[in-house]
C-alpha cells in the first residue's frame, strides 16, 4: 500500500501542544478511549533523559506529546511481566509509537517468537536521527545551574506561536521560564550536527519502514493549500490496510489525501538517512572530550557567539524589523 494523507487536529489549541499537526496525539487518544494501550516516548521525571512508557489514560498521554530529539531508553518496552508483549497477547488494542529502528526490533522479535499481533498498530516517525541522550542531560543541567532551579516543563518543538521556527522552552520550579529558537541553542546545534552513529546508516527508510503508519511534518504543504494550518501540519505515509482504516476512524482531525511521491520528496529523511559530514567530526570529538558547552564554543563563529549571547527578546525585535524591511 502506498497512500499518503496530511492535515491537523480540528482544535487549534491541541495542535499547538503537538510537534506538528497532532496525528499521533489523535491516534493515541482514539485507542485509549476504546480501552486500548499506548506505548510511546516520555521524558524521564528530571527531563534529563527519555524512555518508553505504557499509557492507559488520557492523562498519561500528556507525557507523550512532542518530539524528544534524544535517543530513548527502550528497556521499558518489557517483553513480559505486564509489558508490551503481554498486552499484545491479551488481545487489547495496542499502539506502539517510536523510531523506525525501535519498531523494527519489536516486529522482528514478534516474528521470531511466533506471537500473533493483529491487535497491534505500529507508528514510526520520519526520522533524521536522534542525538545522544548525554546532549539533553548536559543542556538541562546547564539551564538548571543558570536559573538556580529544577526544570518542571520542557519542549524542544514549542510553538511561539506557530509551527516554524521551533523554540526550546523550559519552565522552572521557581516560576522562571526560558524560551529560545531551538537551533540557536547549544542543544539545537548538537542535534543538527551529531547523531548516534547508527543513524547515519539507518536501513529503515523508504520502502523498508516496517510500521503501519509513518508520521512526520507536513513539509511541502503550501500556505495556499486548504490543508495548511499555521499551527502545524502532519503527514502520514500509510503502509497497511489496518493503518489506513485507523486514520479514517479519527473524527477530531481534518484529513486530506496527498501525492505520496511529492510528499516523500518534501520529506527527504523519509527516504534516506542524514549524511555524515566530515566537517562535523571535530564537534563530535570535542563533545566527547569537553562536553556540550565547550564543544559548541569551539565550533561557533564570532557571529554565532554574538547571537548566542543576545537576549531572545532583542533577537525577536530584530527579526520583526527585518520582516518589515523586506515588505
Amino acid at each position: 500500500m502506498d497512500k499518503c494523507y496530511y492535515g491537523s487536529l480540528k482544535d487549534v489549541n491541541e495542535v499547538r501542544k503537538s510537534s506538528s499537526g497532532g496525528f499521533a496525539a489523535s491516534i493515541a487518544k482514539h485507542v485509549i478511549q476504546r480501552s486500548g494501550i499506548v506505548y510511546g516516548v516520555a521524558y524521564t521525571s528530571d527531563f534529563k533523559g527519555a524512555e518508553y512508557i505504557r499509557a492507559t489514560s488520557e492523562q498519561d498521554l500528556q507525557k507523550l506529546l512532542g518530539s524528544k530529539y534524544i535517543y530513548a531508553d527502550n528497556t521499558q518496552i518489557r517483553w513480559g511481566g505486564g509489558g508490551l508483549f503481554d498486552d499484545i497477547k491479551s488481545g487489547s488494542p495496542v499502539v506502539l509509537i517510536g523510531l523506525p529502528c525501535n519498531i523494527a526490533t519489536v516486529m522482528s522479535t514478534l516474528q521470531s517468537q511466533g506471537i500473533e499481533h493483529r491487535n497491534l498498530i505500529t507508528i514510526d516517525m520520519v526520522c533524521g536521527g536522534a542525538t545522544p541522550a548525554a546532549v539533553g542531560k548536559e543542556y538541562i543541567e546547564y539551564l538548571e545551574r543558570k536559573n538556580k532551579s529544577k526544570v518542571v516543563e520542557l519542549s524542544v518543538r514549542y510553538k511561539n506561536p506557530n509551527w516554524t521556527p521551533p523554540f526550546l522552552r523550559a519552565v522552572f520550579e521557581n516560576g522562571k521560564s526560558y524560551c529560545k529558537e531551538f537551533y540557536e541553542t547549544e542543544y539545537g546545534y548538537a542535534f543538527d550536527r551529531m547523531k548516534r552513529e547508527a543513524c547515519y546508516t539507518c536501513r529503515f527508510k523508504g520502502d523498508n519502514h516496517l510500521s503501519d503508519i509513518t508520521i512526520g511534518d507536513g513539509w511541502g504543504i503550501s500556505k495556499d493549500d486548504p490543508g495548511y494550518n499555521p499551527a502545524g501540519v502532519s503527514v502520514a505515509f500509510v503502509h497497511s490496510e489496518a493503518g489506513d482504516s485507523l486514520l479514517k476512524e479519527l473524527d477530531d482531525i481534518v484529513l486530506f489525501e496527498g501525492d505520496p511521491e511529492e510528499l516523500k520528496r518534501s520529506n527527504p529523511r523519509y527516504l534516506t538517512p542524514k549524511p555524515k559530514l566530515q566537517k562535523d567530526e571535530p564537534f563530535r570529538i570535542n563533545f566527547q572530550k569537553y562536553g556540550l558547552l565547550k564543544a559548541c564554543k569551539k565550533a561557533y563563529s564570532l557571529k554565532k557567539r554574538i547571537l548566542n549571547a543576545t537576549p531572545e527578546a532583542l533577537l525577536k525585535s530584530l527579526r520583526q524589523i527585518k520582516r518589515l524591511v523586506k515588505k
